[in-house]
């Protein structure tokens, strides 16, 4: 099993280009796409500011009750997050992002060769933006942690991430249950991705070094759970849900407990579909190796052509 990266990594590596090579002429602006459906835009204003913007799905004024500004100033500082726009950023973005936070380049990484440690030192700041959409959607786990630290119960709460897909948290006697709604697009995804989740359903049966993490189970239909969620997915043959039941230590708020929770649990989609399309390559690499061992044995069957000998009459 291959686990993604938490950052956005040709974000990362752009911003490590911009910061070790000579400042361009023209304003910098590129724009990347995620696997969480979220777009990204990188932006200078010339002045030496490198500013990271991102478009999410999720309504801002929901994550903002649920406390993403206060989450963005104690990661990035107050000083480094734009609350809102001048003039001249509207003009560069067009549109007005979600969350935008900036970096102002002191050019300490310019035209010179870096030493192991600043390499590192370098990588570790832009995985550090290349992680503002962990970032932002950590204050909507933290605000629902704490409730269920504190024995508050809760109905379901709705996160829409991607279109046509949604994440719901809620708040039971025990512990705090997350469910996915994926849609799985053809007969063959829907194939792969049951008996995936289904190894991880059985996970904890067979393996006891495991015993401490979350639970997890998928059905086809919808849970009753959120039956009475408003704007909650229909049940289709193309949907799967799955629900992970989470344990006090998976739910707390350190920063580094917060971070690996909000980072596993948001990869998770993407993880399955991940492999999902892994076994569509094994798939075909299988078919066609036995493509090519059939045309071997094809070929080995053939019998020899033996010359033809032209033969003269005479009259």
């Amino acid at each position: 099993m291959k686990l993604l990266e938490g950052s956005h990594r040709v974000l990362v590596d752009n911003m490590i280009t911009y910061l070790t090579t000579p400042v361009p002429k023209n304003k910098l602006l590129m724009s990347f796409g995620d696997f969480h459906g979220s777009t990204w835009t990188l932006a200078h204003d010339g002045n030496g500011t490198l500013y990271i913007a991102l478009y999410l799905r999720c309504k801002k004024s929901r994550l903002v009750k649920w406390g993403l500004m206060d989450q963005l100033n104690n990661y990035y500082g107050e000083e480094n997050v734009v609350d809102e726009l001048d003039e001249e950023l509207a003009q560069i973005f067009g549109s007005e992002p979600d969350v935008v936070v900036k970096h102002s380049d002191d050019g300490k990484w310019r035209d010179k060769e870096l030493t192991k440690s600043e390499n590192e030192k370098l990588e570790n700041l832009c995985v550090k933006y290349g992680s503002l959409y962990k970032v932002a959607m950590m204050a909507v786990f933290e605000f629902h942690f704490e409730k269920s630290n504190d024995d508050e119960l809760f109905d379901p709460v709705k996160i829409s991430y991607r279109d046509n897909e949604s994440l719901y948290i809620a708040g039971t006697k025990d512990n705090l249950s997350v469910f996915y709604s994926m849609w799985l697009e053809t007969e063959d995804d829907l194939l792969y991705g049951k008996l995936f989740l289904k190894e991880f359903a059985d996970a904890k049966k067979h393996h006891r070094n495991i015993a401490g993490a979350p639970s997890c189970d998928y059905f086809t239909k919808r849970p009753a759970a959120l039956s009475g969620v408003k704007g909650a997915e229909t049940d289709d043959e193309h949907r799967v849900w799955v629900v992970l039941s989470l344990f006090r230590k998976h739910t707390d708020t350190k920063p580094e407990v917060l971070e690996s929770t909000t980072d596993l649990l948001l990869q998770f989609r993407n993880y399955v579909h991940y492999h999902i399309s892994c076994s569509h390559a094994y798939i075909h690499s299988r078919m066609r190796s036995r493509h090519t061992s059939l045309l071997k044995v094809l070929n080995r069957a053939k019998t020899n052509q033996t010359d033809h000998v032209a033969i003269k009459i005479q009259r």
